[in-house]
């Protein structure tokens, strides 16, 4: 049987929240940076079973068993380790590629870096970029640069911020230096872990980062998995030069499941009420001088799986982006995402900060006590959502409020069933006068009707091929069915063809008709949608007799169906494809 590498092993444990993950197994209860709760390897009254985030692992005092993600499904839903490695990488949403199975034995293997490896090479970037910042010339303008945006020794300190001059920090192997960082042996995983890139064509290798500040990317055990590069000085004019640069995806880095900030945060507050969700390195800097614990995203749209990570640290999160476009859209994706999470015992908040300033030049113009002001201007998630829908929708009455009627049932039919959904839905009934409640209910049940019908639409398809006399016999009836569901549009456009051919007074019999019909569907997703039905149960050794009590039992059943408004008018099949096959 083959064996996952030990790179994907790392990787997939290291893509999990472990506090998230045990937490949806057993009650955990915050304890300064730990977590704890009964043990739910042996029974106990007095919690000594402990999750570390910052570590990585869990442990239990009483018992001594401890291990990660993959060790604890191991032990806990009872499965062997190859199931353990399957079950949470589904549950993480990380795909299992052939590359991550070492090889058989015998076969030849091509195993790049070890994680270890690569780790070594980003923790001796990283020391070099700190000394770059510290010794050199260019590091101290780029010093003088920091204290001009009022990032504080400590706060830089803590962040480890580095220097990557313009001609680079002496990375790369040199035959006439010493100094180097890399020599021939250690490139390799230098260029896996992302610090150095490795051109295809040439050969060469080249520094990834030049003339940037580096925020080294932390995980939540410290270590340095990624870096973070900002052009030093204002924007040049060529835009294709990014004012951020990241390090690409390796093994050890998934943006998607990395916050910059958290290992930080976590490190300086022990336990904050709050956790503020920013846009970028610099704004995690001048929050965390500020006294608030602060986190971002890196070059990529804010996530479930971040959103997850926010809350481990504080199960208060406030969005705090940018007034412009961009800043509000970010703001509404992530209120989409916290509505799915929505409990009594998260909150989700929202600050909106005035243009065109975002912390860090409110840091760099005002001060801390400034930064800290505009982050108590906060709304609530009831609140945010209403002034969004209602700024984007049409000035005029009565789309206006059809619009934000629309957007609020949207919104709250993604919400978990429960306390918080209620007080929203009161919350919002009490503000607009829009009766939320009813219309939920009526979209849930246009949903569970349709949905229904559809498996009677899709009995009906089947009987198409295997009872054309049938389909002939019924066709006023069959015309009355009428749903927006493909399903629904695929039997709409074969009655509409069954009809035509049969006004055109075509002499073929039933089944010469029926397969001229589907001859004609020249529609590629009703085409498709035509052979998903043949693959349901053949109907040819059923006889005449069961074939019309089925036809009966689908047409009563959709024609006992609310029709939903939205449904368009019946396309006739002559306005759009008028068949080929003639009378």
């Amino acid at each position: 049987m083959p064996r996952f590498s030990q790179q994907f092993i790392e990787r997939l444990q290291n893509s999990v929240d472990l506090v998230d993950f045990i937490g949806k197994r057993v009650e955990l209860k915050k304890a300064g940076k730990e977590y704890k709760a009964c043990c739910p390897f042996h029974n106990e009254k007095t919690p000594s079973f402990y999750v570390i985030p910052h570590k990585g692992f869990y442990h239990c005092h009483g018992c001594g068993k401890q291990g990660r993600a993959i060790q604890f499904l191991v032990e806990h839903d009872n499965l062997p380790f190859i199931d353990a490695v399957k079950a949470l990488a589904r549950e993480a949403g990380v795909a299992i590629a052939d590359s991550d199975y070492d090889s058989p034995p015998g076969a030849r293997r091509t195993q790049g870096p070890s994680i270890s490896d690569q780790l070594h090479a980003l923790e001796d970037a990283t020391e070099r970029f700190q000394a770059q910042l510290l010794i050199t010339e260019e590091g101290k303008a780029a010093i003088a640069y920091l204290k001009s945006r009022g990032l504080s020794p400590e706060i830089a300190s803590l962040l480890r911020v580095g220097l990557a001059p313009a001609e680079g920090a002496g990375l790369l192997p040199n035959p006439s230096s010493k100094r180097s960082v890399f020599q021939p042996a250690s490139l390799p995983a230098a260029v896996a872990s992302g610090v150095v890139v490795s051109s295809e064509s040439s050969g060469r290798h080249y520094e990834r980062f030049k003339n940037r500040l580096i925020f080294p990317i932390r995980n939540r055990r410290g270590e340095v998995v990624a870096h973070s590069g900002r052009l030093l000085g204002p924007q040049p004019p060529d835009k294709s030069i990014p004012k951020y640069l990241n390090t690409p995806e390796t093994e050890l880095f998934q943006k998607r499941h990395t916050l910059y900030g958290a290992y930080e945060s976590g490190s300086l507050f022990k336990n904050p009420k709050e956790i503020f969700v920013l846009e970028g390195p610099m704004d995690v800097g001048a929050v965390l001088v500020s006294g608030l614990a602060a986190v971002a995203s890196l070059g990529t749209s804010f996530t479930a799986q971040h959103l997850k990570l926010a809350l481990s640290i504080s199960r208060t999160v406030v969005f705090a982006f940018d007034g412009d476009s961009a800043g509000l859209k970010a703001a509404w994706k992530a209120a989409e995402l916290a509505a799915e999470l929505v409990s009594p015992e998260v909150e989700f908040r929202f600050c909106i900060l005035p243009r065109p300033h975002d912390p860090s030049s409110l840091l760099q113009d005002f001060g801390p006590a400034r930064v800290r002001a505009e982050l108590s201007n906060q709304l609530s998630f009831g609140e945010f959502v209403l002034s969004h829908l209602k700024s984007v929708a049409p000035v005029t009455e009565p789309d206006h409020s059809a619009s934000v009627a629309q957007g609020l049932v949207q919104l709250a039919t993604t919400m978990p069933d429960g306390v918080f959904q209620s007080s929203f839905i009161k919350f919002i009934e009490d503000k607009t006068g829009i009766p939320v409640e009813s219309r939920i209910s009526s979209k849930r049940a246009i949903e569970v009707t349709g949905t229904v019908a559809d498996a009677h639409i899709r009995l009906l398809i089947s009987l198409y091929a295997a009872a054309p006399e049938l389909f002939i016999e019924h066709l006023d009836r069959l015309e009355k069915v009428n749903f927006p569901s493909p399903e629904g549009q695929l039997l709409t456009w074969l009655t509409s063809s069954l009809r035509f051919l049969q006004e055109r007074g075509s002499p073929h019999s039933p089944r010469s008709m029926v397969e001229a019909a589907i001859e004609e569907c020249r529609d590629a997703s009703l085409l498709a949608g035509l052979f998903l039905a043949r693959s349901l149960p053949e109907f040819s050794s059923v006889d005449l007799q069961m074939k019309k009590g089925l036809m009966e039992q689908a047409l009563s059943s959709t024609s006992g169906f609310p029709q939903p408004a939205s449904v368009p008018a019946k396309q006739d099949a002559r306005s759009s494809a008028a068949p080929r096959a003639t009378a």
